[in-house]
């Protein structure tokens, strides 16, 4: 089987065992991973913050948002070339689903360099040992990231997943980025 072939096996099986949990269940994990990664140094000195409105059952950053008010959080928006910005939210920001079916701001505040991030918080569909996440497979993040491949000064991308979502078995294309850390429950 080649490897395209295999991370869409491995996707759809993740994605169909994701399906099943409760509401109850995606809270609780969702509540354990955001402990874990609050305790964190690199998320505890980071002032700048991208992470992701959950979408079928992803882990739930925004206990992280509701903990942390006076940190800047960022929530990324989808462009045309298969990129993302990112723009500056807060608690009043109204969201909208997208034809992607990704919930976005309403209303672009204010953009961030990416290189003015300090923190990036990733939904994972799966992951293995070395850091890599297998994602949705539109390559968003991988295509948003692939120039901080050669540079020092990067944001510290975090994965945030269940535990069950590890597999060695997962393959990694030239094109994937490595996450810095993948926080489980």
């Amino acid at each position: 089987m080649s490897d395209i072939s295999e991370k869409i096996l491995l996707r759809k099986q993740l994605l169909a065992k994701r399906a099943q949990l409760t509401s109850h269940d995606v809270g609780v994990k969702s509540q354990s991973v955001c402990q874990k990664i609050a305790e964190l140094p690199e998320f505890l000195a980071a002032e700048s913050i991208a992470y992701y409105y959950p979408i079928r059952n992803e882990v739930d950053p925004r206990f992280l948002f509701n903990q942390f008010p006076d940190k800047k959080w960022y929530l990324p928006l989808c462009q045309p070339d298969v990129t993302l910005l990112f723009t500056r939210v807060d608690m009043q920001t109204q969201m909208t689903q997208t034809t992607l079916g990704v919930w976005e701001p309403v209303a672009i505040k204010q953009l961030i360099n990416l290189a003015d991030l300090d923190c990036i918080l990733l939904p994972v569909v799966g992951f293995n040992s070395d850091n890599y996440r297998l994602g949705y497979g539109k390559g968003y993040y991988d295509k948003t990231f692939k120039h901080f491949k050669n540079v020092e000064k990067k944001p510290t991308l975090i994965g945030l997943a269940y535990d069950w979502q590890h597999s060695d078995r997962l393959p990694v294309d030239e094109w994937d980025i490595p996450l810095d850390r993948i926080v489980s429950d």
